[in-house]
């Protein structure tokens, strides 16, 4: 449904499938049980810790490290490089799981600063189903990076990420020469 939507809304940019391995708890749990202990169930994007502090607490020193290729590995945190063209009205980054995992979303733009869900341009909306998603309006051009982090310790899954955009500057014609019959059998 995800990707029928982004499609219809203005293009997907990327779908790609993203596999977390089994896991144990680690320096990350520190600061999310508290949270989760709260009695909330999921916890919303203004009360989770700060991509740098969760970043901190799982040893990662740099995102770029992580990328698909990079020098370090996570078995909770996986982020995927987006390139948003110039001018884009919109552009939306999404991720989904299964019912029984809960994967936060964070998304850095490509000055290498955290999105603050909370800022005027940006529309962070979680649901009670197994997806989030983060849209931003007039997104500055570039590599975003989206940085899924598995919220609690478990068995393997896969999910999904998925990033599409909208850009009503963005046009494309094509035509193709009119068939002319040579009339020779």
């Amino acid at each position: 449904m995800i990707e029928i939507s982004t499609e219809v809304r203005g293009g997907i940019i990327t779908t790609q499938p993203v596999l977390f391995p089994d896991s144990k708890t680690s320096g990350i749990d520190d600061l999310i049980a508290p949270l989760l202990k709260q009695g909330e169930g999921s916890v919303p994007p203004k009360r989770r810790p700060p991509l740098d502090e969760l970043l901190d607490a799982a040893g990662v020193t740099s995102l770029e490290d992580l990328l698909p290729g990079g020098k370090q590995t996570s078995d909770r945190i996986r982020v995927i490089p987006v390139d948003v063209e110039s001018r884009a009205d919109r552009a939306s980054f999404n991720t989904v799981h299964p019912d029984s995992v809960d994967i936060w979303l964070y998304l850095v733009d490509p000055g290498g600063t955290a999105v603050d869900p909370t800022a005027g341009t940006i529309h962070h909306v979680e649901s009670r189903s197994p997806h989030e998603f983060i849209v931003v309006d007039r997104p500055m051009p570039g590599r975003w990076l989206l940085v899924a982090v598995r919220v609690q310790p478990g068995p393997a899954f896969a999910g999904g990420l998925v990033a599409g955009g909208e850009n009503r500057t963005l046009q494309a014609f094509a035509s193709a020469p009119a068939q002319v019959p040579s009339g020779k059998a």
